[in-house]
This record gives C-alpha cells, structure tokens and sequence, in this order.
C-alpha cells in the first residue's frame, strides 16, 4: 500500500472493482487509487503498482466486453483520463483531441512591448510557457504553483513548486530560469528544518521596476533575493512570524520597489514603504478585515 503513496486526507482515494471478478471474496480484481494507483488479484491483499498513469486518482470507471477479452478499465486523476490496453493492465492517454482537464493556480505575462509571451502553474501538471500563438511547451515538471516574470528582463522567471523528497530538504522548491524557461536553477530559500520546510507551495512575486528583485513567502517568513536568488534575506521581523500562514501572499507596488504587502488567511495584513532598504519595516494593516481561509492571491492585473 505504501507504494501507492497517500491519498492526502481524501483528495486522492478511488477504490473500484472488475465486474467480471468472480465475487467470491478471495479472487476479486481491484483497483486501488491514492496518489499512485495498483491492481489486486486476491480481493484487495496485495497490489501491484500500475505504471503510466498520473499521479492522483479519483475515479475507476469499467467497461466489460464480450469474453474473452479483458475489462476496459478507465482512470480519471489531476491528469486527465486514461484507458487500460488489451492485456487490461497497462494505461495509455485519452488526453488527445483537444481535451483539456488542467488547472491553473497562477498565470504572469512577459513583460515586453508586445506582451509576446505567457507563463503558468499548472496543477500537477508543471509549469509551461507559450508565445502568442496558443501552442504551451514545457517548462518544468511536478506540481507547479506559481511562476513570474522579472520585472524588466523578458527572458528571466522564477517558478515554485512542489517537493516531496525524504532526503530532509523543503517539501516546496523555488527556481530560477535565464533563457525563458528552457534551462532552470533550484534557488530555494527555505531552510531544511523549521516552520518554513514543510511549506507546500510558495508564492512569488517579482518587482516590476527590477530585473533581479523577486519575493517568496513561506509560512513564516517573507523572503526576497535582489540579485535573482543568488542570495535571499528574511524580510519579516521574529514578532511578525505568527502573522503569516500557509499561502500567504505578497504584491509590489507597480512603480515603487519599495512599497510591498503580504497577506495571509488569518487574517493578517502587513505592508512596508522601504522593503528594498537595509533594515525594512512592516506595518500590520490588518484592522478590523474578517476573518477568511488561507490562500489570499494578489492579482497582476496591473500593466507593468
């Protein structure tokens, strides 16, 4: 079972059974879906991993054809759907035609004169770029969550996403891309241990009037690189840490540096006027805001 990995409190849990199984108890054919997915023989005491499918599943659907063929057997996860072949085991896509089943957490536009190119997160399915034709190539893999822009260099972005590794590093990484997104460097701010490690997804921001200023929020503290995340400083002070949660978000004034708001779930809402100075200074704004879920999100709607 562990192979399969975690069904992450539900989010990712489909159990199904072959209608052609002989329902005796012992020699039922199973398929079990969590964030991996396997197949039982013996009514669900063992699995073996199912290759070639994505990666959370939420639904087994099953089509019996006359004998002898196998159970078609289909597969729904964050991927889109996939169909069993002839043997009844392995999965090929059913993606193709123009399907489209992704979402997208966060989008930034190329900050040329012409607007030439997009980026976008996409959930569990990495992140992508495309120029003014509607044609997306990929950037990087995993499970994207933000990406941006430099404020004033087209070809540089910065991009977060998830992590999941047991070698003790941050479940969340933060990297950067020099050549639009085709090569990329892991940045990541975060430390190995402490409340920001066990972040899932960062968000990101970039300083519109700066090529090299960018901004990642932990689920303690704000960060910010001035040199493209070659280097990174803790912007919030210790006693503002309880104020940010997981998916706070942070914005830059589009023809101002130095003013930047962070805001959080809780609650809570800071904001600096010298954030690119030696010692910056957050305010909490926050007054009398009701209280709302984690996951606030700044929009770019402003014209840079």
């Amino acid at each position: 079972m562990s192979a399969l990995g975690t069904t992450q409190t539900g989010f990712c849990l489909a159990l199904g059974v072959d209608p052609s199984s002989p329902g005796d108890g012992a020699n039922d054919v199973l398929f079990l879906g969590c964030v991996g997915q396997g197949r039982s023989t013996d009514s669900g005491r063992n699995f073996t991993r199912l290759a070639g499918l994505h990666s959370d599943t939420h639904a087994w659907g099953f089509f019996t054809p006359p004998a002898p063929a196998p159970t078609i057997v289909y597969c729904v996860t964050d991927g889109g759907v996939w169909r069993s072949g002839d043997d009844g085991v392995s999965f090929r896509s059913r993606n193709e035609g123009g399907l489209q089943t992704t979402l997208i957490y966060n989008l930034d536009i190329k900050p040329d004169s012409t607007a030439s190119g997009s980026a976008a997160a996409f959930q569990d399915n990495g992140s992508k770029l495309a120029g003014i034709t509607p044609t997306w190539r990929q950037g990087l893999g995993g499970d994207g969550f933000d990406i941006v822009y430099s404020g004033t260099a087209p070809t540089r972005l910065m991009a977060s996403k998830n992590h999941p590794n047991d070698k003790g590093e941050p479940q969340s990484q933060v990297l950067r891309s020099d050549d639009d997104g085709v090569n990329w460097t892991d940045v990541t701010p975060f430390p190995a241990s402490g409340g920001d490690s066990g972040l899932f997804k960062p968000q990101l921001a970039a300083d519109p009037s700066s090529a090299d200023v960018f901004y990642a929020t932990g689920t303690a503290n704000l960060y910010q690189t001035q040199d493209f995340g070659t280097t990174w400083r803790v912007l919030t002070p210790i006693k503002a840490r309880r104020s940010f949660s997981f998916g706070a978000a942070v914005a830059e004034a589009p023809t101002d540096g130095n003013s930047v708001v962070v805001a959080s779930g809780q609650p809570t809402v800071l904001v600096s006027t010298n954030a690119l100075g030696a010692a910056p200074a957050f305010t909490n704004i926050t007054r009398n805001l009701p209280a709302r879920c984690s996951g606030w999100r700044s929009t770019r709607a402003t014209p840079r």
